[in-house]
């Protein structure tokens, strides 16, 4: 919020002048606030200024810093509760998780991508 007030100040506004609209960084660092550095957007201009600057991340499965499983097991799981062999309890204790967890997976509403 610092940067926002830096602004005003810098542009001789109030912040309920700014209401609604983001105060972009040129130099891609959230916490700067130096004033040549910000501009006056909407959540479009800066989304677009992430997507021309390459930084809309995928973090889809192996890339979400949370991931627990990587792609080979998804691959593993899928395979074998088609194999009807395993239950979805069996492979979550196997593979550290809940059953929930490989519900979601088998029916592909996580790891979709895979």
């Amino acid at each position: 919020m610092l940067h926002r007030r830096v602004y005003c100040v810098e542009h001789g506004l109030e912040l309920q002048d700014i209401a609604g609209l983001v105060v972009r960084h040129t130099c891609d660092n959230p916490a700067c606030i130096e004033p040549t550095h910000l501009l006056l957007g909407t959540k479009a201009d800066n989304n677009r200024d992430r997507a021309a600057r390459g930084r809309n991340a995928d973090r889809r499965g192996e890339k979400h810093h949370l991931h627990r499983l990587l792609e080979k097991d998804v691959r593993t799981i899928r395979r074998l509760y088609a194999s009807g062999k395993h239950t979805q309890r069996a492979l979550a204790e196997q593979y550290g998780c809940t059953p929930s967890n490989i519900s979601r997976i088998i029916s592909k509403n996580v790891w979709r991508h895979i």
